[in-house]
């Protein structure tokens, strides 16, 4: 097997734009889309067995705590107190868990009064394990946390609304991985997790998808516009790893006066 190198993707998509287009496409830096020496390895079964757990998602079906083919890597902060920092962290968390165990659980802050109301519920506490990349096959995912590895930390990732009606893709950058153990009644179990900052939605939907392949039936590899500003950070910013479908380029991109982010997806392909 043959892994085709992201390079080749990003020249690839381009040569199917006009060329009026691709000259007013700057992409930024993309010095780190070159493979790291320890990408030697293209465990490539591996990386698709991720995205087919990613594509597949359904509706409270993936809570972080499933088995997932890679590892996080450092830089590593271990049993890092994450209580309020950045601010509302822990109450987003909790406010995770309560969406991804609806109906099964009641998460908390550790109540101090033992004569609280509901005495069936499961502490959270911020203590976290940071992590600055995500290993999955031979993909490396980066984060704001690691330095030398930030222009690997834009992500695309897939959202399921509440009732598992519409599904989207969002574009975002990580700020840093983590693990997180939860105490269940059954035993401590462990969440896989990401924090990242989402990219706001650009003004229209025919600016979106300004460049949309009306040809093909997948819009997946199509470059999007959307608004270089990130949403507030909030619970929507906690996904479990899985909800990640791959990377994307970023570049700015120039549309009747205003600028935009343009998001460049960088889908694998493989020769089996």
């Amino acid at each position: 097997m043959r892994f085709m190198m992201q390079s080749s993707q990003i020249e690839r998509k381009f040569n199917a734009l006009s060329q009026n287009v691709r000259n007013i496409f700057h992409i930024l830096d993309s010095e780190d889309n070159q493979p790291d020496d320890e990408n030697k390895s293209y465990e490539s079964e591996e990386l698709q067995e991720f995205l087919n757990i990613s594509r597949n998602l359904t509706s409270g079906g993936v809570t972080g705590a499933e088995n997932y083919p890679g590892e996080f890597l450092p830089p590593v902060k271990a049993d890092f107190i994450l209580s309020d920092e950045p601010v509302g962290f822990l109450d987003w968390l909790i406010e995770y868990y309560n969406r991804a165990y609806y109906n099964e659980y009641v998460f908390r802050r550790p109540q101090l009064d033992s004569s609280s109301s509901d005495e069936n519920y499961i502490a959270i506490t911020g203590k976290v394990s940071q992590y600055g990349r995500l290993h999955i096959g031979a993909e490396h995912f980066g984060s704001v946390l690691s330095k030398r590895h930030i222009r690997s930390s834009y992500i695309l990732a897939r959202f399921i609304d509440q009732r598992g009606e519409s599904i989207d893709t969002y574009p975002g950058q990580v700020q840093f991985y983590f693990k997180h153990t939860v105490h269940l009644p059954n035993g401590p179990l462990t969440h896989n997790l990401a924090f990242v900052k989402w990219h706001k939605h650009s003004t229209t939907a025919n600016v979106r998808f300004l460049f949309a392949n009306e040809d093909s039936n997948d819009y997946t590899n199509d470059p999007e516009l959307w608004k270089k500003e990130f949403f507030n950070t909030s619970v929507d910013s906690i996904i479990p790893i899985h909800h990640i479908l791959g990377r994307f380029v970023p570049a700015k991109f120039k549309y009747k006066r205003t600028e935009y982010l343009a998001v460049v997806p960088l889908n694998r392909r493989f020769h089996l």
